[in-house]
Parts: C-alpha cells; sequence; structure tokens
C-alpha cells in the first residue's frame, strides 16, 4: 500500500478509537482515580508492545534520549493525566470539544519549532470545523455546559498533546521502529508517574476489574487506545508530517459527542431484592476478607422499584466497596416493602463532619485505605439519574446509608 494512503488510514482508525475513549474513561473513573487509569492503562500498553517487538531499543545519543523523555512526560504523564482528572469535574462532551483546539496550537509550534508552513486555507479549516463541532454537540443528546475547572484542564491537555506532536515528529526523524519509539515513549511516561504514586493514594485494587465492564474498559484504553493507536499515530506523523495529522484531531470532538450519547440509563421496574443479593454475593470475597458477616433483613416478597439495573448493581457495589473499606467488623443491610435499602455499620474512624462529606468527589476519610473518593459521589449521581434519593448518617457511632427509588413512574 502507498505510505500515504496508509497514514491516512492509521490516522482514520486511530481518531475512531481515541474518540470513544472520554465515554470509556468516565465509566472507570466510577472505580479508579485518574492516575490509577492513566498507570495502569499505559502499563498494559508497554506490555503489549513488548509481546508484539522484544527486541530492545538503544540510543546512545543523550539529546535523543531526552526527546524521548519529554515525549513520555508530555503525551503520556501530562496529557492523560490532565485529560482524566479533567473528565472527573467536566462532561465528556466538554473534554473532547476542547480538545478539538490542538490542531491549532500543534499547527502554531510546527510552524515555530519545525518551521512547517501554515496557509489561510487551514485557519479556515479550523473555524469551520470547529464550528461544526460545536454544532454536533449543541444539536446531540450530550450535556455541554461550562465546567471551569475541567474544560482549563482539558485545553491544558490539548497544549501538552501539541508539544507531544512536535516531539514524535522529531523522533520520527530518527529512523527507529516505530514500536520500539512507542514502547520507549510509554516507558519514559511510567517513569514519570512514579513519584506521584505514593502522593495520589494509588493501589492496585485489581479486585475491581471482577466486573466485566471496568475489565473491558481498561483493555480498552490499554491495548487498543495505548498499544495500537499511539503506534499508528507515530507512524502518521512521520509520514504526515505533525500539521497534517493533527488536523485528524478535529474528528475525535465529533466521535466523542456521539459515543458520549450511547450510554443512557434504561429505568424499569427491577426487583430490588435479588438486585441487592446478587451485588452481596459479589462482595462475598472482600467482605470475607474483613471478617465481616452481613446481616439481611429482607422481605419474603419481592420489592420492585423503577431503576436501570446496571447502575443499580453499580449503586450497591460502591456502598458495599465502602462498608468494606470502613466497617469496625459488621454489616446490616435491610429493605423495605416500600424500596427503602439501608445499610448500616459501624464505623469508628468516622465522625458527623466527614459523613456529610461522603458523597463529595475525591473526598477521603483516610488516604492510607486506598479510597479513590469516587465510589459515594458516583452513587449519588447514578441514584439521582433514576429518580431516587441517597442519604448518609452517623448516630451512636454506626453510619447509615440509605437509598430509595420510585417504586412506578
Amino acid at each position: 500500500m502507498n505510505p500515504t494512503l496508509a497514514a491516512h488510514a492509521a490516522a482514520i482508525l486511530t481518531i475512531l478509537i481515541w474518540g470513544a475513549t472520554f465515554t470509556s474513561t468516565k465509566v472507570l473513573l466510577q472505580a479508579f482515580a485518574p492516575i490509577e487509569i492513566l498507570f495502569l492503562r499505559f502499563l498494559l500498553g508497554a506490555c503489549a508492545l513488548l509481546l508484539a517487538c522484544p527486541r530492545l531499543l538503544h540510543v546512545r545519543d543523550r539529546r535523543r534520549e531526552v526527546t524521548f523523555a519529554l515525549a513520555g512526560l508530555c503525551g503520556v504523564t501530562l496529557y492523560f493525566l490532565l485529560e482524566n482528572i479533567a473528565l472527573s469535574y467536566s462532561t465528556a462532551s466538554n473534554v473532547g470539544v476542547l480538545v478539538g483546539i490542538s490542531p491549532f496550537l500543534t499547527a502554531l509550534l510546527a510552524r515555530i519549532v519545525l518551521g512547517e508552513s501554515l496557509h489561510p486555507g487551514f485557519f479556515v479549516g479550523f473555524v469551520c470545523a470547529m464550528s461544526g463541532i460545536v454544532c454536533i454537540a449543541v444539536n446531540s443528546n450530550a450535556v455541554l455546559r461550562l465546567n471551569p475547572l475541567g474544560d482549563v484542564l482539558a485545553l491544558l491537555a490539548a497544549l501538552t498533546w501539541a508539544f507531544y506532536s512536535i516531539l514524535t515528529r522529531k523522533i520520527g526523524d530518527y529512523g527507529y521502529n516505530t514500536l520500539q519509539v512507542t514502547r520507549r515513549i510509554f516507558c519514559w511516561g511510567l517513569l514519570f508517574m512514579l513519584p506521584t504514586l505514593p502522593l495520589s493514594g494509588f493501589r492496585w485494587g485489581l479486585e475491581r476489574l471482577a466486573q466485566p465492564e471496568m475489565l473491558a474498559n481498561l483493555l480498552f484504553l490499554g491495548l487498543g487506545a495505548s498499544a495500537l493507536c499511539f503506534a499508528t499515530w507515530n507512524f502518521t506523523i512521520r509520514i504526515l508530517g505533525a500539521i497534517k495529522t493533527s488536523v485528524y484531531i478535529y474528528a475525535v470532538p465529533v466521535v466523542s459527542v456521539i459515543t458520549a450519547t450511547l450510554p443512557q440509563l434504561t429505568c424499569e421496574p427491577v426487583n430490588l431484592k435479588d438486585s441487592l443479593t446478587t451485588s452481596l454475593a459479589a462482595f462475598y470475597g472482600p467482605l470475607t476478607q474483613r471478617g465481616i458477616t452481613p446481616e439481611l433483613h429482607l422481605p419474603d416478597a419481592p420489592v420492585y422499584g423503577h431503576a436501570d439495573p446496571i447502575a443499580l448493581r453499580r449503586v450497591f457495589g460502591n456502598i458495599l466497596n465502602n462498608a468494606v473499606k470502613y466497617s469496625d467488623g459488621d454489616l446490616q443491610v435491610t429493605l423495605t416493602a416500600d424500596g427503602a435499602v439501608t445499610f448500616s455499620n459501624h464505623a469508628s474512624g468516622l465522625n458527623q463532619v466527614q459523613t456529610e462529606r461522603l458523597f463529595d468527589r475525591f473526598y477521603t476519610v483516610e488516604t492510607a485505605r486506598g479510597s479513590t473518593g469516587l465510589g459515594l459521589s458516583i452513587a449519588k449521581l447514578l441514584t439521582e439519574e433514576m429518580g431516587g434519593v441517597i442519604t448518609a448518617g452517623y448516630e451512636e457511632g454506626q453510619l447509615h446509608i440509605r437509598v430509595t427509588f420510585p417504586q412506578q413512574m
């Protein structure tokens, strides 16, 4: 195949996959902290590239090694850390649209650093592309609204990606194997992440991957969006140049807006008793390891609530995960006939003030216990999206989390 045609085909494939990563990352953020997603996906990607090309890359020029290190810092550590944190504060649609300015920033840097030419048509295309992207977002079911902190972080992510594009264009001139180049960049990115892991409460917590949805999304990010797409993107930049390749970024927001509208909650009558017992069975291992034997108070007859089955299990799972972390060794679960579910446990490590903040995003009682601070905030978000109510109370050393769902709509 003609190298130029192959490069365009590789760019299209890359963008289709990358456009879906915003929604995939949002799913993982329900159980993982941003730094955990970042480290695990690129560790998985580096291992996959090592299997695909075991031969090591020997770089004897220090200046070239510095270029590799800067590419890892910008394209792996900074870009994705900023993007993942941005997705915690903003919507997938917002982040996807703001990343759309990356080609413009890349073009300016390419003109300054590499001397690549800029034509007036590029700027006209930028305005048209961004206008079209915003129109698609506004007229879709995706949510597009101002989220200052998340949106600023998304803009910074776009800037670091522009620097990465320039650095990989320079690396492409060295003539190294694309898979070896990509793996080396990954390794530098992982190395830069290491000092942040202890400070961010990183934990392996691989039991979270027992949920098929979490495992599938991590594999998608690690093998597809990281190992495969970084290799194809670096190949494309080497053939087409930084400016031409970066133009494909315009399509990322379109794909992200489309994929952001796909996962919709579908509420229907759900047997709360069955869903609750299924969730408890899934946590049998973690509860047993903590010496916790749940005390169940369930009615004999089925109790139905109006909810999304998958989201409901996620809500129960996040609450149970919180109990595993903070219970003093007991857990009572009560389901009443009116559809109210109460999780109660003694928690000497909590107080009333901390309890009032349990649903705050990223709030953790003890970082050392490995909490991401996202579980209960996600539970609250999903419960409210299903029309339910979730509350937390602390009385006489006991934490009570109560969830109710409408019984008919």
